[in-house]
C-alpha cells in the first residue's frame, strides 16, 4: 500500500523505493545499480500524520551541535570548536545531550560546536543545520499548523548504537508527550 506524504507517493516496489509525484506520470526510483548498493531499513516502523500538516504541531531536531551563548551543554569548560575537532573520537564514544532552544531565541544567541564537520557555514548562518527561521515563517503562512516552543539540537557524531538504542526513544517520547505530531531531523 503506497503512503503518501506531501506531494508524493512512495511504495515499495522490489529492492528499491518509488516516488510518485501526484503529478501524472511522474516517477522516480531508485535505479538497478543502486539497489545493489544500497540497503532499505525496513525496520524503520512508517507513521502516517495523524492530520493534515497545516493542522499538525511540529518541532525541530537538529544533529548540528547548536546550544544558547551561556548554556554550554558540555558545562562552562567546554571545548572550542578547534579543540572539539581533534577529538572526534570522544564525543563518538560519548552519551549525546539534547539541548532545548526556544523557537525564538535570536541568531545572535546561537553557538554552534561539533567535531564532525566545517561549522562555518553554520556560523554564518544557524538555519543551514537548524532551519528555525523557515519553520517560524512556514507557521505564519499557514503551512505548519504550530510549531512547538522548543527546538532541540544534539551533537550527531556521538555513539550510534546508543542514540539509536536509549536516546532517541526516550527523547521521543518526551517530545510525544509535549503534543508534538511531528519532528523534522535535520542532518549536519
Amino acid at each position: 500500500m503506497p503512503a503518501t506524504y506531501g506531494r508524493t507517493q512512495y511504495a515499495r516496489a522490489g529492492t528499491g523505493t518509488i516516488a510518485r509525484s501526484q503529478r501524472p506520470g511522474s516517477v522516480t526510483s531508485c535505479p538497478p545499480a543502486c539497489s545493489k548498493t544500497r540497503r532499505l531499513n525496513d525496520s524503520t516502523p512508517w507513521t502516517p500524520l495523524a492530520r493534515p500538516l497545516s493542522q499538525a504541531r511540529l518541532t525541530l531536531i537538529s544533529t548540528g551541535g547548536l546550544f544558547i551563548e551561556g548554556h554550554d551543554p558540555l558545562g562552562t569548560s567546554g571545548p572550542t570548536q578547534e579543540e572539539a575537532v581533534p577529538r572526534i573520537q570522544e564525543f563518538l564514544r560519548s552519551d549525546p545531550v539534547l539541548v532545548t532552544i526556544p523557537k525564538n531565541t535570536p541568531q545572535h544567541r546561537l553557538r554552534v560546536r561539533h567535531p564532525g564537520y566545517d561549522i562555518r557555514g553554520a556560523q554564518r548562518d544557524h538555519n543551514v543545520v537548524f532551519p528555525i527561521d523557515r519553520l517560524n515563517a512556514l507557521e505564519a503562512e499557514g503551512i505548519i499548523g504550530h510549531l512547538a516552543e522548543e527546538a532541540y539540537s544534539f551533537v550527531g557524531a556521538t555513539s550510534q548504537l546508543r542514540l539509536l538504542k536509549e536516546y532517541a526513544p526516550r527523547w521521543a517520547r518526551g517530545i510525544k508527550d509535549q503534543g508534538v505530531d511531528a519532528a523534522l531531523l535535520v542532518a549536519a
